[in-house]
């Protein structure tokens, strides 16, 4: 059994920003998704195994509440759960898988973390340079790649012998990335001098 949690926040304000590529990513699915507490869900089967597609709507960092009940409940190993999110320090058209490492940031990687009792510091992975073998039952694994002129292009990738099932998003064009710079750029206009990050940028706090 497999969980793919894709990360972004509920409401039309949000629905084209960067910050939702996770909802983008699996909208382009055409899965049928159907309303469970607080959370949009999809149950598919491949190749004779059950797997649940996951749009949080508890807001981005806040995805941990509705991923981890989800998780216990049918009891879904943590080698076989993967979250798709945006990556504001990265390149645009870079891709990062990552097994574990610190959520850089990224408070809603924190959030499913932390709700499952596990300290990225310790379980994460970046890359696999001079490590062989197969992942340990804790690791959390992220992996990034960039090249050329590519806007954004987005792979998810489910590897067994003999076989793989892959998720992919591409972006066309950077409208995406510009509207969001805007909007911080009109926010922010006005403020006092201080420390902000995105979520006073989002209103999520």
């Amino acid at each position: 059994m497999f969980l793919v949690v894709g990360q972004g926040n509920p409401g039309e304000r949000y629905a084209r920003t960067r910050h939702n590529l996770g909802f983008m990513v699996l909208d382009r699915l055409g899965l049928e998704f159907r309303e469970r507490g607080e959370a949009l869900l999809a149950e598919v089967e491949v190749d004779g195994e059950k797997g649940f597609f996951l749009k949080p709507l508890t807001y981005y960092n806040l995805s941990g509440q509705v991923v981890a009940p989800l998780v216990r409940f049918y009891k879904i190993p943590p080698e076989r759960l993967l979250v798709v999110h945006d990556e504001m320090d990265l390149p645009l058209g870079r891709l990062r898988f990552k097994a574990g490492g610190s959520p850089a940031g990224n408070r809603g990687v924190a959030s499913i973390a932390q709700a499952l009792g596990r300290d990225l510091e310790q379980v994460g992975v970046y890359g696999r340079k001079g490590i062989t073998g197969e992942r340990t039952r804790e690791e959390i694994g992220i992996m990034t790649v960039r090249a050329g002129d590519i806007v954004g292009e987005h792979f998810v990738t489910f590897c067994g012998i003999g076989e793989r099932l892959e998720i992919i998003h591409r972006a066309h064009n950077r409208d995406n990335f510009a509207r969001g710079a805007v909007r911080a750029a009109q926010w922010i206009v006005g403020q006092k001098p201080g420390l902000y990050d995105m979520q006073d940028v989002l209103g999520l706090k």
